[in-house]
């Protein structure tokens, strides 16, 4: 069967960051959830959809999770590698214009 059922709105809201242009490409929920499974190779008979609700075999819903997981783990390591380059950079900077002055200071 198909333990595990989502509604459309918190499914679209949820898993929009695997594919927010194949789930803004139709205004029918059906057609906008099938090219969002299909994008991430997401077997068709792992899933139904309903009239309102998204329905999926068990197990499938964790691999959509651990795919969604992945992304949202790799956006953060790369801000928070920007945020460190930024910083770093920063210090950096004020320790070369220091070393600078020091130059500056003992002539």
């Amino acid at each position: 069967g198909f333990p595990n059922r989502m509604l459309y709105p918190e499914f679209k809201q949820h898993y929009s960051f695997l594919g927010a242009e194949e789930l803004a490409s139709s205004e029918d929920n059906k057609t906008a959830c099938h090219a969002l499974m299909d994008k991430i190779d997401f077997s068709r008979d792992r899933y139904r959809l309903g009239h309102t609700l998204v329905f999926f075999r068990a197990g499938a819903l964790a691999f959509l999770e651990e795919i969604r997981d992945e992304l949202v783990l790799n956006f953060l390591r790369k801000m928070q590698g920007e945020i460190l380059k930024r910083l770093r950079t920063r210090v950096y900077e004020a320790k070369r214009d220091q070393r600078a002055l020091i130059n500056v200071a003992q002539r």
